[in-house]
């Protein structure tokens, strides 16, 4: 064999050889069905790759995550199990995204309870160690720990929203004004009334409660339309005032307590 027939082969060896490297580096994503468990953990929408969340197992991110049905953020940093489809990203380089169908948390600790208040037109999900109370027109969240106010919520008859940042929450258009201690109040139109929401933790707030709090802002629902919404003000003729908890509410003369939701034990005032 001549000199320059194995250069030539040489040469196409290396060539085959680089091919075959490259092709190893960027594997195919696996496309199909997924049921998995794992932790799951927000890292924010990209502009250049799918996925709002990862899921990590022993610690290694192995799927990003995004669904159009499901409130990811509710399981921020929970342990999961979801099922769904894995497709490929928009670049190799990055790990396939599972379009979740299912999604439930595992960690008991860290459950998670949805307060249905009709008598506020909202519907809201918070940590199971969240104790919740009614006293007039205002729910009131605490930790089991304290007995201090952490989260109130409350409505009152106006419709100009009070000046501050511009904050989106529950597909509204509101105003989130900062203060000390990571103390916050936000303000949201609904209809003739603004729902008001007031942040108040200690001075020793510590991440996991802040995130804990951040959770349950997205997890805020109102439950109906501010042009339909037919909830009537602590102030009008008695319908749709709240009542029950336990200060034990009364509703006027002529009306009962309506309960919606068992373990707050509130509910609102129906003739």
């Amino acid at each position: 064999m001549s000199m320059s027939t194995l250069l030539r082969t040489a040469s196409l060896f290396t060539l085959a050889f680089a091919l075959s490297a490259c092709g190893s580096s960027a594997p195919t994503a696996y496309v199909g069905p997924v049921s998995q468990t794992g932790t799951l953990v927000s890292t924010g929408v990209s502009l250049i790759r799918r996925g709002t969340h990862v899921l990590k197992v022993d610690g290694k991110s192995i799927y990003y995550l995004e669904s159009k049905k499901e409130n990811l953020e509710a399981f921020n940093n929970q342990r999961v199990f979801l099922q769904g489809v894995s497709e490929a990203n928009t670049y190799a380089q990055y790990l396939p995204v599972v379009v979740i169908s299912t999604i439930k948390a595992l960690d008991s600790s860290v459950g998670m309870h949805t307060w249905k208040v009709p008598a506020l037109n909202i519907s809201i999900v918070t940590p199971d160690d969240w104790v919740g109370s009614i006293d007039n027109n205002t729910v009131t969240f605490r930790t089991k720990q304290s007995n201090q106010p952490l989260l109130s919520i409350m409505q009152k008859n106006d419709t100009t929203l009070p000046s501050g940042k511009p904050v989106r929450l529950a597909g509204r258009a509101g105003s989130k004004i900062d203060r000390d201690n990571n103390a916050q109040d936000i303000y949201l139109p609904d209809g003739n009334r603004i729902l008001s929401l007031h942040f108040t933790p200690s001075n020793a707030a510590t991440p996991a409660l802040l995130q804990a709090y951040t959770t349950t802002l997205s997890t805020l629902v109102f439950l109906t339309s501010s042009s339909s919404s037919s909830i009537n003000p602590a102030t009008g003729s008695g319908a749709g005032i709240p009542c029950g908890g336990p200060a034990g509410v009364l509703c006027p003369s002529g009306y009962y307590c309506d309960i919606q939701d068992t373990k707050l034990n509130i509910g609102k005032c129906m003739r």
